[in-house]
């Protein structure tokens, strides 16, 4: 994303995305929280004008007694793969 860890920590998908593609990334991870399975996505998405392809891997995080305890999401940019 082109950002240094100091200005993604503590910061929401709305904070770098349009409100349309934060709402699908939302909606992307209540899927997988109500689901309780991993989701594994490759998408092409429009940055400062760009179109650039993204993989996105969200996979729930339990805790030592199964419990739910959030979700790990992965994301990266594969634009060069794509081309």
């Amino acid at each position: 994303m082109g950002h240094d860890a100091e200005q993604v920590v503590g910061k929401d998908d709305f904070a770098f995305f349009s409100q349309e593609m934060a709402e699908s990334y939302r909606s992307d991870d209540r899927e997988v929280i109500s689901g309780r399975i991993p989701k594994d996505i490759e998408e092409k998405y429009t940055l400062a004008g760009e179109e650039r392809w993204a993989h996105t891997i969200k996979v729930p995080y339990y805790n030592g007694q199964d419990n739910l305890i959030g979700l790990i999401g992965i994301y990266e940019d594969i634009t060069e793969r794509r081309q």
